[in-house]
């Protein structure tokens, strides 16, 4: 693709989209059926028919997703880029500009600290956990009548909010509530053109902000109903067909060939869902998902590693010593995924790995060392500010003395006059850590931010935003993080009952999750299944998902894989004293 002709190796139906003028555009694009190649290329028709670039807004739901359509737009040669952001910093960039301050921005640890200090205040019971979840899913609403019915909710409501209005703090949702507002009483701040990717993941207040925008803009909504997972966050797949029959006109366009994932592999995610037509793979690849079963997670967790150790032609002394190999070749550890619905069947799979040897990397793990360091750096330039300096103080949990020392020298550094490293040392000194180089980075990257008046909470809000996929390791995330990802080979842990569908989860979101996990693989797919596994400290009987049924026909079974126990490579060597 060139700026001088975005139209370039389209397919008819990639073309028919991008050319669509005179109405609002609708584009229903499943898995690797090359929906950001149409936003990034309708982005440059329309500017080189004419439309001026600060005219455009892209939205996407991560900033990995952002910089990606930026990096296709640069490469064009396109001298003045368009709005590429996410809802929540498209709105903080636009109170900023209206109301000439910066909102402070606080991210989902700091939310529940709030709202737990609000049910102390209100003197709620146990129950309260239940009434926090109801009043986050409540504030993403557009009506709110459960707090005219429900005086314990209301009470916790008014406190959390009487405490963000005293501390002069904004939540992710007030960003797009304040949005709305400004949006309301200032109709220059409409853009032209607005596209907006991952559509089914909207929820109420983010669509009725497309609906305002719609007032002034052209509305360009790229989704996929069956790649909707997001309903604990007020997401709905219904706003996509709310989307059809409320924004008029409007024309559709449906992009059925697909660029991904193996013919074999649509067709297996296809028969999750019989109403719907499966996509036609482009790719020659015949494809594979190998399905194994094992007596339990510590053994499914080491044969896992064995494989990878395979597939990068051995890394593990015992493998070199017993030349393994394997039809994959020698891959590279970046082209390997593996995925889970929970955090927590993440550990025993990071200790195979590290047993044989093999690097990796999770989102958990990359905040982990840095999260405390960043949540400090964020509340002393809270304090730095002015603004509720009580609550920053509080929320440090240092003396007082402490605090304006390290805040003299965050001064410092940006003034040019002090060292990073220097500060983060006296940081890492006050609280009793050592900082790895990857952490110094992490936070340097942090204070650079912060110093540019964009809170990190903003860039890091995402799972697939902590993590740098250029790093030479695989891949550990859960299946809702690794959406709009594709590696091509795929190991998709723990497909059984109570794990997914989750126990407590809605049946249909979980049955479109596992199809989100079945079509991130480009190559090769392994679906693993214990007999019991360890969760949260406690030995469960699992057994194989009800998912698996569907696809049954499309699987390569191996019988359960008892893992053998490891020769003593050492016996039959020669001493050498």
């Amino acid at each position: 693709m060139n700026q001088r002709d975005p139209l370039k190796d389209l397919n008819p139906r990639q073309e028919e989209a991008v050319v669509s003028k005179g109405s609002h555009l609708l584009v229903k694009a499943g898995p690797g059926t090359g929906k950001t190649r149409v936003l990034t290329a309708r982005i440059l028709y329309l500017i080189t028919e004419g439309v001026k670039s600060d005219r455009i807004l892209a939205i996407t739901f991560t900033n990995k997703a952002a910089s990606e359509i930026k990096k296709r737009l640069e490469i064009t040669g396109l001298k003045a880029l368009p709005q590429v952001e996410t809802f929540h910093s498209w709105a903080y960039r636009i109170i900023s500009f209206k109301d000439r301050i910066p909102p402070y921005v606080i991210d989902e640890h700091e939310q529940k600290y709030l709202l737990k200090q609000a049910a102390r205040e209100a003197k709620l019971d146990a129950s309260s956990k239940e009434l926090i979840k109801v009043l986050l899913l409540l504030k993403q609403q557009t009506e709110r009548e459960p707090l005219d019915k429900d005086e314990k909710l209301k009470a916790l409501w008014n406190g959390y909010h009487r405490l963000l209005k005293e501390y002069q703090l904004f939540d992710y949702d007030d960003l797009i509530i304040r949005a709305i507002k400004l949006l309301e009483e200032d109709h220059g701040l409409f853009p032209q053109y607005v596209l907006v990717d991952e559509f089914q993941d909207v929820n109420p207040i983010q669509f009725y902000l497309v609906r305002l925008l719609a007032r002034k803009a052209f509305i360009t909504a790229i989704g996929d109903p069956y790649q909707a997972i997001y309903g604990f966050r007020g997401a709905n797949p219904e706003f996509i067909k709310r989307f059809e029959t409320g924004f008029s006109p409007v024309k559709i366009v449906i992009l059925s060939d697909a660029y991904r994932c193996p013919q074999k592999v649509l067709n297996a995610a296809a028969s999750l869902f019989p109403e719907t037509i499966p996509l036609k793979s482009k790719e020659k690849k015949e494809g594979e998902i190998l399905h194994k079963c094992f007596d339990s997670s510590e053994k499914e967790a080491s044969w896992i590693a064995m494989q990878i150790d395979k597939m990068v032609g051995g890394i593990s002394f015992e493998s070199m010593n017993r030349s393994d190999s394997c039809d994959f070749g020698n891959m590279a550890l970046s082209d390997i995924c593996i995925l889970y619905r929970t955090r927590a069947q993440a550990a025993v799979l990071t200790m195979a790995l590290t047993r044989q040897g093999i690097p990796f990397h999770t989102p958990v793990n990359h905040r982990k060392g840095e999260s405390l360091a960043l949540n400090m750096v964020q509340h002393l330039v809270g304090f730095m500010d002015g603004r509720a300096k009580e609550y920053h103080l509080r929320r440090l949990g240092l003396k007082e003395d402490d605090a304006l020392r390290l805040v003299s020298l965050l001064e410092a550094v940006g003034q040019g006059s002090y060292q990073y490293a220097d500060f983060l040392n006296a940081l890492a000194m006050i609280l009793g850590l050592d900082f790895s180089d990857e952490e110094v980075e992490g936070l340097k990257e942090a204070i650079s931010l912060l110093k540019k008046g964009v809170p990190p909470s903003l860039v890091f809000k995402e799972e697939q935003d902590s993590l740098d996929f250029d790093v030479e390791a695989v891949s550990l995330m859960t299946i809702h993080g690794s959406k709009g990802l594709e590696f091509p080979v795929v190991f998709l842990s723990g497909v059984e009952k109570a794990i997914l569908p989750w126990k407590d989860g809605d049946v249909e979101e979980e049955r479109r999750l596992f199809y989100v996990g079945l079509t991130r693989c480009a190559h090769k797919l392994f679906i693993t299944t214990c007999k019991k596994r360890c969760l949260y400290g406690s030995w469960i009987v699992t057994g194989p998902s009800p998912f698996l049924r569907p696809i049954e026909p499309y699987l390569t079974k191996e019988p359960i894989q008892r893992v053998k126990k490891k020769k003593n490579l050492r016996k039959n060597q020669k001493s050498l004293f």
